[in-house]
């Protein structure tokens, strides 16, 4: 789902940075780590959080940068 004006809906948007923020929060706590995954990376992954299933992952890399613009979660280094 990727519009041809690059742009997502933002009650869209805003299920999707929710969904993703969970799911890097269960990821981390489920690899026993400080740092949270972004939500982006763990699409595919044989760990996929399930509340990511319901998203492309156009959405949740839209996702993963609000989240990041936020603050909840750190730019890469």
């Amino acid at each position: 789902m990727n519009p041809s004006n690059d742009s997502l809906a933002f009650d869209r948007l805003i299920d999707a940075a929710d969904a993703g923020f969970r799911a890097s929060k269960e990821a981390a706590r489920d690899r026993k780590t400080r740092n949270l995954p972004w939500p982006c990376d763990l699409m595919g992954a044989d760990d996929q959080p399930e509340g990511l299933a319901e998203f492309s992952l156009w959405e949740m890399e839209q996702a993963t940068a609000f989240l990041i613009r936020l603050g909840f979660i750190p730019p890469r280094r």
